[in-house]
Order: structure tokens, then sequence, then C-alpha cells
């Protein structure tokens, strides 16, 4: 028996096929696209194979209605095998619209795209009786009238569908003969078409299955009174803290800001906002970027940042100064219980939509760089859903630089195409400008602080670890207040050990302490400086990009010359020292006599820097800016760019390229003090599966990322053979390795294992460890 065809239990195959395109519609029209009549019946056509008997019978399965239904499809004949509904669907779409693209977006809704000899190896190559097999499984209905696709209804797909031979010459026609791959312009073009409609279909199936209400369009409003307050709020704390004068500066800096880009921006493009570290450059861009978005009807503003470590506290000010922000990233999703969770009104189903999918329905998002990428380059349906929100968006990328150098080319290119085809506004903003697009220049001149602030001094000679201590005790690390920046966890704490051994009031920042003990040691850091307290901070990268922090002197293990400059950021950061404090560039060898920055950067950057470094010696803050472009200009010709763009202009659109290069393997370690992270450990396998139980698993996941850290393999399995024998309640070990691939460390092994203050410590650091922090706490194990 056949009824009537279910796209998901409960819901009539061509409701779903009408809802979607609606949905789609309403998506494309809400952001500047527009969709033409072959893409609308390319999209009510995209669950069109579901029409299967083997389908439906599963779907009854699953169905709560099934016992009560007329239409329960009760049997499916042996013969008709369900091999999946999006390749007939596909050849339905090539088939009436005779273009490739949207067969190929219907086909891959479910997967991945793919590259251009795979496609051609399914529809050239392909078997033109596969297809006729597919089609022939399936059945019509009398409410496929409602698509308004056919006069009137076939009694089966086979008839209105081609012969073999004029298959086989559309499929030719559309893929060797019709596609311009000898055309780069226009292959990009279509990759961006591509792109679109797949991103519209995509989220629009998604939202009517999950969801099933019409997507209401959320529009962004300025708000210039925020502005306002903001600005006042932050004057007033400078004047508290004693430094008016670098408020009024500020504030006269973003007044000429402000003036400037309302000459320049006269219509959406690409964009550069340079301005040194410490000038409020994320207030001056929002602002910016408010004012483009009111300018040039923009359906929103996307807030891009390096880490996740920033979102939090940049979508705090965003949260100040427009309404409806939504942060995105991996843990940005809370539970109902959260007030910081974006307002989506009475309907829980909407938001369980967004967080499951990341999707950005609100007018301004906050997210990180490592999103966008997936979003511009995944060939990932789901990665691929927020593609359509760049449209007529502007978006403000923050410290472009941390995007590797041989992708700057392909990304520039691409944010190009994007702003060209789509009318999008892109401002790159940064203190230091790279070399990825040939935008304006939004600040009014070259911007320097009212005073120089410090000088670059490079120990043009490699030094051991070991020694590290001493040649800090020759800069004077002991008198003043002192920020080392090293680039590795064993290396921080190493240096850590000798300043607390020296009595130094030293704290340590790194990735070897959680989330939580990361704040809480820069709460303390922020409240010894307002208190005039002398410090002493060991850190990481952690520390160079989107913290406020200020010290008379920075030691910075060799980096990448960008980063450098991002750690003289924290150098006499407010200009209220006298003379020209000193930013220190040394190189670090390890035991094996290996630099710490080659495990880390790129050998042409670090080459490049050197050379730089060489000419110079010493390097006063008023010629760094003229540096910092050598420097680009060097790197844009030494290093050879990434096939990101080749890829686009060649059809390989089923490619992806990493962000960033694979680290050594590490494992998750949960730092349970309490107890309380094993009760959670303990809930979520006991969730149900599915959208419901969404939000406790996201608020659960987001807990245990704030207690959880990353170490190397062989760290924790030394530790496991040290600790083998000792056992805890309920038989468990101190270091336990979960079913889910993560290790915990239980309360007794916190202060051995892992310190609130230190962070992981390796085994063949406890002993050193003891010997030194013990006697100061005055505690033991």
């Amino acid at each position: 028996m056949r009824g009537k065809p279910c796209s998901h239990p409960g819901k009539q195959l061509e409701k779903h096929l009408i809802n979607t395109g609606n949905i789609a519609l309403l998506m494309a029209e809400h952001y500047s696209l527009t969709l033409d009549e072959t893409e609308r019946s390319a999209l009510l056509m995209h669950d069109i194979g579901k029409a299967h008997s083997a389908f439906q019978k599963r779907l009854c399965r699953a169905c709560p209605a099934a016992n009560t239904c007329a239409e329960l499809c009760r049997q499916s004949p042996p013969e008709q095998v369900y091999t999946g509904h999006a390749a007939p669907s596909a050849a339905l779409v090539l088939a009436k619209t005779g273009n490739i693209i949207l067969a190929e977006a219907v086909r891959r809704h479910h997967g991945a795209l793919q590259n251009l000899d795979e496609i051609k190896s399914y529809w050239i190559n392909g078997e033109y009786a596969d297809r006729i097999k597919e089609l022939t499984a399936l059945y019509t209905w009398p409410g496929m009238s409602t698509l308004g696709l056919w006069d009137e209804i076939p009694a089966d797909f086979i008839k209105s569908f081609p012969d073999e031979i004029s298959w086989e010459n559309l499929c030719f026609d559309q893929l060797e003969i019709l596609l311009p791959v000898d055309n780069p312009e226009a292959m990009s073009h279509l990759w961006l078409e591509l792109r679109k409609i797949y991103s519209l279909l995509v989220t629009a199936d998604r939202w009517d299955a999950a969801v099933g209400t019409e997507w209401q369009a959320k529009y962004w409003h300025p708000q210039a009174q925020k502005f306002t307050q903001f600005i006042q709020q932050k004057r007033l704390e400078s004047q508290h803290s004693g430094r008016s004068e670098l408020a009024l500066w500020r504030t006269a800096l973003y007044e000429k800001a402000v003036n400037n880009a309302t000459q320049i921006m006269d219509k959406p493009g690409l964009y550069t906002l340079t301005l040194p570290t410490g000038a409020g450059k994320t207030l001056i861009g929002l602002s910016l970027a408010s004012m483009a978005a009111e300018r040039f009807k923009a359906t929103g503003i996307i807030y891009i940042l390096p880490f996740i470590s920033l979102v939090d506290q940049n979508a705090g000010v965003a949260g100040q100064l427009f309404d409806q922000v939504q942060e995105d990233h991996h843990l940005a999703y809370r539970d109902d219980g959260d007030d910081k969770k974006p307002d989506y009104g009475s309907d829980n189903q909407a938001g369980e939509f967004l967080s499951f999918f990341r999707y950005w329905d609100m007018p301004v998002v906050v997210t990180t760089l490592s999103k966008l990428w997936d979003v511009m380059y995944s060939p990932r349906a789901n990665d691929n859903m927020n593609f359509h929100r760049l449209s007529q968006a502007v978006v403000l990328l923050d410290e472009p630089q941390s995007i590797p150098v041989k992708y700057w080319d392909g990304i520039g290119r691409t944010l190009e195409l994007i702003s060209q085809q789509w009318g999008s506004t892109f401002i790159l903003m940064t203190a230091t400008q790279p070399v990825i697009i040939q935008g304006k220049e939004l600040t009014p001149e070259t911007v320097a602080f009212p005073k120089e602030r410090h000088k670059i001094i490079w120990q043009n000679h490699a030094l051991d670890i070991d020694k590290l201590p001493d040649f800090l005790d020759d800069r004077g690390w002991a008198q003043k207040d002192c920020l080392v920046i090293l680039n590795t966890r064993e290396s921080a704490l190493r240096t850590y050990l000798a300043a607390l051994k020296r009595g130094l009031p030293t704290l340590l920042l790194s990735r070897w302490l959680t989330p939580h003990d990361r704040q809480r040691i820069l709460d303390q850091l922020i409240k010894m400086e307002h208190n005039e307290l002398q410090r002493t901070l060991i850190s990481t990268q952690v520390v160079e990009a989107g913290v406020d922090l200020d010290f008379a002197m920075v030691i910075r293990d060799l980096a990448p010359f960008d980063s450098i400059v991002q750690a003289a950021g924290r150098c006499n950061r407010h200009a209220q020292r006298e003379g020209l404090a000193e930013l220190w560039v040394i190189e670090v060898k390890d035991d094996r006599n290996r630099s710490l920055s080659s495990y880390i950067y790129d050998k042409t950057l670090l080459n490049q820097t050197r050379n730089l470094l060489n000419e110079q010696g010493i390097l006063r803050e008023s010629a760094i800016a003229a540096r910092v472009t050598e420097y680009y200009r060097r790197l844009s010709s030494a290093v050879i760019p990434d096939e990101i763009w080749p890829d686009i202009i060649k059809g390989h659109w089923g490619a992806y390229h990493p962000l960033y290069d694979e680290q050594i393997p590490e494992a998750a370690l949960l730092i349970d003090e309490d107890g309380s992270i094993e009760e959670l450990l303990n809930e979520l396998p006991a969730l149900p599966p599915g959208l419901k139980s969404l939000s406790r698993r996201r608020s659960i996941n987001r807990e245990l990322g704030q207690h959880t850290i990353n170490v190397g393999l062989k760290y924790l399995q030394e530790w496991d053979d040290s600790l083998s024998g000792f056992i805890i309640a309920k038989d468990k070990p101190v270091l336990e390795k979960t079913p889910f691939s993560w290790w915990i460390l239980h309360a007794e092994g916190i202060g051995q294992v892992y310190s609130k203050d230190s962070g992981f410590i390796p085994l063949k650091y406890s002993q050193q460890y003891q010997d030194i922090v013990l006697p100061v706490d005055g505690g033991d194990f």
C-alpha cells in the first residue's frame, strides 16, 4: 500500500518541499540575494526522492501517529531497495532545470561538495541504467500538484525523464562544453553561486525539519546612543585610573577616525583600519562597522576574532553597543538559565536549531576566525550554512595577521569576489596590517601614540633555556614589573619556577592552566596593576592579543615580527612610565639545542624576522610601522601561496585547507577539584540524543571546557605509570582515562599533577615543584 509520502515523521512531503522553498526565498530576500525560477524549482525538488516505499516504511516506524494514520505505507516491494533520496532528486533537478550547479547542490545537501573531476565521474561516466533504476523506485502522488512544477501529475517519473542519448548529451554539454573551465572569473562566479544555493538549501531544509515554523528575519538597528554612553563610561574609568590625558587622546582619535571614515566609506568594499595597540581599536572598529551598516543598508555585522579566548570579552563589548548579539563558538551556547543566551522568544526549537547548527540568525554576530574559515571554504554541508549571511554584511576582521601567510593571497581574492558580487564590506583591523587586500585605509593618517612608549632590542645570540634566568637577572626583572613571553608551556613553567626560587612576586599564564584558572590569574594581575604592586608574569602567547596589561619591561622569545609588535603593546602600554621601556627579543634553545620558536612558527617567518632584527638591532616605537610594512613585503615574495584560489577557479570545490597545521597529538585532561566534573561526565551519556537535550549538553560541555586543558599524551602516560598504585574511592585511580577518551584528574591529584597557580606539572618537574613551591605555600601533598 502506498500512502501520501512524508518527508519526516508526520510531515507530508509536499509541505516540506514548499516550506523549504519559501524559507530559502525569505532568507535570500532578507540577505539581498536573488533566486530565479530554476533555482526555486530545484529547491522544490530537493527531497522528492523520498517518495520511495522503503523510505516511507522507515518513517512510519518512527512516527507516533502511525497506528492511526490512514495513509500508512505498510509494505515495501523487496526489489525496491532504498539507496538514498539525494541522487534521484538531483537527477530530476538536472532534467528539469538543465543546471548542473543546482543538481550538485541537491545531490550533496546531506554530505559535502565534491571536486569537478568527481562530479564529472558521477554524471558523465555514471550509468544511465542506475539513474533509471533509482527513479523507477519512486512514485508520484496527487499532492505534487501543489508544487506547481507540472501541468499535470505524471504517472511516473520515467516518462518525463530524457532518453539515454539525450541524458548523456545533457550531462556532457553541462560539464564538458558549457562549463567555463578556461575562464577563471566565470569559474569563481560559479563557485559563489554553488555555495549560495547550497547554503540556502541546507539551512532552509534543516530549519523546516528541526523547527517546523516559518523563519522570521531579524533586523539590525543602529544604536548611536549606546556608543555615546560607552565612551562616557570609558572616560570616567580612565579618570579614576589616572589616565585622563590618554582618554582625551583616544576620544580625539575616535572622533577623527569616524569623521575620516565618513568621507572614505562611500560604497561597500574592502577597507583597512590600522591603529596601534592601546588606541581603542575595538570601539573604533565597531563604530565604523555600525556606520557602514547603516549607510549601506547592510544585513548585519559579523565581528571576527582570532581566538575563542577573545570572543567572550569582545562579545561583552558588542553587547553594550548593539541589541541582538549572537556569540558563536563551539562552547558559546548556554542552557536556558543563562542570561547571556540569545533571545529566541518562546521558540525553544529555534534556539536549539541555532545552537546545534551554529547558524548566525542574529543581526550582530561575534565569532572566531576558524568558524569564518569553515563557512567560506569547508565543503561540508553544515559548515556552509552561514555562507549566505556574508551577503551585504559588514564583516569586521580583527587581527587578520593571525591568518597563515600562505593563505593571504587566497583569502584576499575571496573577500574581493564576495564584496564585488554581493555588496559586502570587509574591514581588516589591526596594529600590524598584513598584505591581504588592497583596501582603502580608514585611519586619517599614520597614527602614533602621543609619546613613544618603548623600544625593541634584539639579543643577537641564542640563549640556552637554563641560562634564561641569569639573563633576566642581568636585565633587572627583580626590580621592575616584568613580562616574559615564551613559546612553549614547558619553558614557561621552568622560568616560572626559577622566578619563584628567587622570591619574585610571580604569576603564570599558559594553556596548561584551565580557562577558569587563567581568568582568575588575569583578574589578579589586573588588581595588582591597579594597586601599583610589583609583579612578574611568565606567559606563553595567550597574553599577546586582547589583554590589557602594562609592564615596565617585556622579554619575548623569538617569534614572527608581528607577534613581537603585539608583545610590545604590553610594554609601557599606557605611556605613563618615564623614558622608553625595553622589549628584549631573545632566541631561546632547549636542552637539545633546538630553537623553541621552531616548534611553533614557520621557518620563513622566523628567518625574515631575524633578518629584519639583525638590520636594526634597536628599534624605537616610532620606526615600527615602517618595519612592519617591510616585513610583510618580504613575506609576500618569500612565501608560496596556497592553492585556495586555484582550487576555486579550477573547480576543486571539495578540497579543504585547514586554517592551522595539526599540532603534536594531545589529550584533554579534566581537572576535577570537588567531584562536580565527574558528575557532569556521568550525566552526558544519560541524556537523550537529538535537539531536545542539546541545551543541557551544550551547558555541560561549556562547564567542562572551563576546567579542561590539553596535554601531550607522553606527559599523561608518564604520570599514569607513576601513579598506577594510587587508588581513591570506588577503586578509581587518581589519574583516570574515561570512556570519552578524555582523562580526568581527581581532587587527590590537585597540587601534584596540577596546580591552580602553575597549571599542569610534567612528572620530571614534580620534585623541583615540591622543593620550590611547597616551602612557599607551607603545605604538603
